[in-house]
């Protein structure tokens, strides 16, 4: 990864790093708009917190046309979900 003109090596970056790179790289090389994503286990290796933000990016990506499915086991990724659907329904 370069940012500017640093540049890190995947042994010095944390693991929940590793984990999203993959799928940056693909949302922003790959997918097509109004495509579906399949996001299984989210929560793995990731704080959180982190996970947290994930699924609010997640919410966006629904929010913007895009079909996504997240299969996890994480209360905190049902409880943000939860969240963001009450909030949702609250505007509408």
């Amino acid at each position: 990864y370069k940012k500017g003109r640093k540049k890190y090596e995947k042994e010095n970056v944390s693991s929940g790093i590793l984990e999203l790179s993959p799928f940056i790289l693909y949302l922003k090389h790959v997918m097509l708009p109004f495509g579906m994503l399949i996001v299984e286990e989210p929560e793995a290796h990731i704080h959180p917190s982190l996970q947290r933000i994930f699924i609010r990016y997640l919410a966006k990506l629904v929010r913007s046309g895009m079909k996504v499915v997240v299969i996890t086991h994480s209360d905190y990724v049902l409880e943000q979900i939860n969240t963001l659907i009450a909030l949702e329904s609250c505007i509408l």
